[in-house]
């Protein structure tokens, strides 16, 4: 998800909708048993994970996701598409 924040009352409407969208479609996945793999403070595993990038952090100790760019889905428990992350280096 991004993380925007909006100014006006028709920048809110919109981010509404476009949630209302997402939820939809989430359920559509769900009900086709497509489930997503959100890495995010995961530990990084390879047959889940495809790593760009590592990246120094705080927040996050050595080996663990600290940015997902992309989900990953499954279906049926298969993985179709790796989610694409950032690893924390500590």
């Amino acid at each position: 998800r991004l993380n925007l924040r909006p100014e006006t009352d028709s920048e809110r409407a919109v981010m509404e909708r476009f949630g209302e969208v997402e939820e939809c479609l989430l359920g559509v996945l769900r009900s086709n048993n497509v489930t997503l793999v959100d890495a995010l403070g995961a530990p990084f595993d390879p047959l889940l994970h495809e790593a760009v990038q590592q990246k120094e952090s705080d927040q996050y100790p050595d080996g663990v996701v600290c940015l997902q760019y992309q989900r990953g889905y499954a279906v049926s428990g298969k993985l179709v598409r790796a989610a694409t992350v950032v690893v924390s280096s500590g």
